[in-house]
């Protein structure tokens, strides 16, 4: 979809090392508050879809570490934040977009977002994190050589951007005591707010395909986190600003 000039940060490993302290974070200055209405919207979804844990997006994957009710139910939440976040600010720049999808699917749908920019319709992918984080993580086996999603059902997705909100809240962690009942309360005390810190294109993938440039699993960031599995790893603080979707460039 996007071909820009400014260079984006891709970590790879290179001297033999197994391990990458990212230094010189540029950290956002001011996060916006999310409104209650937004919130309750949220909430209400996330609980709805941790209802049923036979979906497959709750089953174990290769690699990773199964979720707990508690972590999933989090996740979801702090997924679904995300994606209102977005939408308000696609909205704040006069780019239209499509409306949030609050839907519980039992399999994958195409994109999160789809924006029209001179009337051509885009696909996005909303890559939500927390607060803490400074790399915007995309599996590596998950996308083929043309940066397309490889959805593990019918075939692929066509993503023209990664759009990489974050989301901050007085706690990320469900405490273990906490019952089924209290969950609503809990997260609607969560006083949550966010920041978008921009976009990945595509290409940033192809390329990376192509020169073979991912972090492998195990690979530990900062000294305290470890990769699960393979990842592109893209710096947070080096992707697009979000308002160049307006001219896009195919």
């Amino acid at each position: 979809m996007l071909h820009l000039m400014k260079k984006i940060k891709v970590l790879e490993l290179n001297d033999g090392t197994n391990s990458i302290d990212i230094k010189d974070f540029s950290w956002p200055k001011k996060y916006d508050l999310i409104s209650e209405e937004d919130v309750n919207k949220a909430v209400n979804f996330a609980i709805e879809i941790a209802k049923d844990f036979s979906k497959p997006r709750h089953k174990h994957e290769h690699g990773k570490t199964t979720r707990s009710e508690k972590e999933y139910l989090m996740d979801m939440f702090i997924g679904k934040l995300g994606e209102i976040f977005v939408k308000n600010k696609l909205d704040e720049l006069n780019i239209k977009s499509s409306d949030i999808d609050f839907e519980v699917y039992s399999g994958f749908d195409d994109c999160d977002l789809k924006i029209e920019v001179n009337k051509k319709e885009y696909n996005i992918s909303i890559k939500t994190s927390k607060a803490n984080s400074r790399l915007l993580l995309l599996e590596w086996s998950k996308y083929d050589n043309k940066g397309h999603y490889l959805h593990g059902m019918s075939g692929t997705i066509k993503v023209d951007a990664f759009i990489a909100p974050v989301i901050k809240l007085n706690s990320y962690y469900i405490p273990k005591n906490l019952k089924e009942e209290e969950y609503e309360v809990f997260l609607k005390s969560l006083n949550p707010s966010g920041f978008v810190y921009g976009f990945l294109s595509p290409s940033t993938i192809i390329k990376c395909k192509k020169h073979n440039k991912f972090l492998k699993a195990g690979t530990k960031l900062n000294s305290n986190i470890s990769l699960e599995v393979d990842n592109f790893a893209i710096r947070l603080d080096s992707l697009y600003p979000l308002e160049k979707l307006k001219s896009p460039k195919c």
